[in-house]
């Protein structure tokens, strides 16, 4: 932010104040984001609380979803809860296999969806350039994936771990 000074004059006496206000080039016709052009300020401050709480709800979803894909991996572990399907695998060895191979491939097509996903939670804040836009869902996306990968890995080896051992104990 720049810091300008401003003059004007009030009854008889001039006043100066200094106003902080941004100013950037303008970015080209090609890279303006027509339909947030003349958006309201206020409807852009809601439009960054409903782009938080969307986030913060995606994230929350994404555990669940996490999870019960990384149960596809464990075969084992996947029988145990779903029963039937032990006689599947008697029936058809190749099977766990394939489930051992959809675990991944389910994560990458999730993955697929959530830079889409924080782009349109974004585009509500109002964002004119497409570089603001950006950095918006980069900065979303980063958030995103170093909650995901560290504090919600750690929270749910421990919590798995405490359950197991309350199980076992039981």
């Amino acid at each position: 932010a720049q810091r300008q000074k401003f003059s004007y004059t009030s009854g008889s006496a001039p006043h100066s104040i200094y106003v902080e206000c941004r100013s950037s080039a303008e970015p080209p016709p090609d890279h303006i984001v027509w339909s947030n052009v003349g958006m309201r300020h206020k409807t852009q401050q809601i439009g960054k609380w409903v782009a938080l709480a969307l986030t913060v709800g995606l994230c929350l979803f994404w555990t669940v979803l996490v999870a019960f894909i990384a149960s596809f991996g464990e075969v084992e572990k996947l029988t145990e809860m779903l029963p039937f399907l032990e006689s599947w695998l008697e029936a058809v060895p190749q099977l766990s296999m394939i489930l051992a191979q959809v675990k991944p491939l389910l994560l990458v097509i999730i993955v697929g969806f959530l830079s889409p996903l924080l782009t349109s939670f974004s585009n509500r804040e109002g964002h004119i350039s497409v570089t603001s836009l950006s950095a918006s869902v980069f900065y979303k996306l980063s958030v995103f994936l170093i909650v995901q990968l560290f504090f919600v890995q750690m929270i749910s080896g421990a919590v798995i771990s405490e359950l197991q051992a309350i199980i076992e104990d039981g």
